[in-house]
């Protein structure tokens, strides 16, 4: 899993919280910090193998990034990958993750544990 935050954002807290929290559930993270830019985030998803990518954005005016980054992976990918979504600017419309392409949103670290289970689970039966 690689869990990162897209160009210009720059509240990194939360991510981090969440990569803690699901490197002591299990999974295998790689957390690449916030402010990243698109080419270095899908170098990492690709050479990786990634099959969750998570992308935390604070403020609304960061979604259209958030949006592009999704649409780059999807398009990038040679296989599925689960993508989800968090932080202040998709707890404040809580459809929105759907709106740009992405397979989830969490609003706290106990349902992203939560919603990365359910998909490990499905991905079993």
């Amino acid at each position: 899993m690689v869990v990162t935050g897209v160009a210009g954002e720059l509240h990194q807290v939360g991510a981090n919280m969440v990569a803690d929290a699901l490197e002591a559930d299990g999974w295998d993270v790689r957390f690449l910090g916030t402010n990243m830019p698109h080419t270095g985030i899908l170098k990492v998803v690709g050479e990786h193998r990634t099959d969750v990518v998570g992308i935390s954005a604070t403020m609304l005016f960061n979604v259209p990034q958030v949006r592009q980054l999704v649409s780059d992976i999807r398009l990038q990918a040679s296989r599925p990958i689960r993508i989800v979504v968090g932080g202040g600017a998709f707890r404040s419309a809580l459809h929105l993750y759907a709106e740009i392409g992405a397979d989830g949103f969490a609003p706290d670290l106990n349902s992203v544990v939560a919603l990365l289970r359910s998909f490990n689970n499905a991905s079993q039966v």
